[in-house]
């Protein structure tokens, strides 16, 4: 027999009797874990289980910041066609009015130029007229012809009866004297154009003659 075997063997009931150790194994410090509780706790944790919401990922984030960027890099470039579209409509609209605005005044000249040669065609007949008719007067053998043509022989208008004018001017002979100095007064000539057109029918000549017979 060995004496230290025995000797280690008490040591070691001698101690256990003092401290009441039991033997146990490992595992029994730990609580039990239920297998479908721990079934269901795996499920959840799971990330391609059925229940799992997966987050974002960097990917997907940069893919949405791309259609957002593409769609309003679209929009704008949509918005400056439709700029460029309405300042070509507003440059052709001002090309129009400034080529309509050049031939009405291309049209006014024209009209204007004819206008003013008609008047100096005119004006020139009218003037040959007047220079013919002239030779011709100087060459008649009345002069009071001639006369005639250069006083004007019309009658002047009146709307007035004889008696009115008669009445009217023995009113205005009674209130001469209290108008205005300044104020014209009509003259009669009406005798003045009896004269002319009676030596224009018969010369002074023609009637100096009969006289003397």
């Amino acid at each position: 027999m060995d004496p230290f075997g025995e000797a280690e063997s008490a040591f070691e009931q001698a101690q256990n009797d003092a401290f009441h150790i039991e033997k146990t194994h490992p595992s029994d410090h730990f609580p039990s874990i239920d297998m479908n509780e721990n079934q269901s706790l795996s499920t959840c944790d799971d990330p391609t289980g059925p229940n799992h919401t997966p987050f974002p990922s960097v990917d997907a984030a940069t893919a949405s910041q791309d259609v957002q960027d593409d769609e309003l890099a679209a929009y704008n470039r949509e918005w400056e066609e439709k700029l460029a579209m309405k300042a070509s409509e507003q440059s052709q609209i001002a090309i129009e009015c400034k080529d309509k605005a050049a031939a009405d005044m291309d049209q006014f000249i024209a009209e204007r130029e004819h206008l003013l040669e008609s008047k100096k065609t005119i004006n020139r007949a009218h003037e040959q007229a007047m220079l013919e008719k002239l030779e011709a007067d100087l060459l008649n053998e009345n002069p009071w012809e001639r006369v005639v043509t250069l006083v004007d022989m019309k009658q002047p208008k009146s709307s007035k009866s004889e008696n009115t004018k008669k009445s009217d001017k023995e009113k205005s002979s009674t209130k001469a004297f209290s108008k205005s100095t300044t104020q014209e007064i009509p003259t009669d000539v009406s005798r003045m154009r009896q004269i002319f057109l009676q030596l224009k029918r018969e010369p002074l000549e023609m009637t100096r003659s009969i006289a003397t017979h």
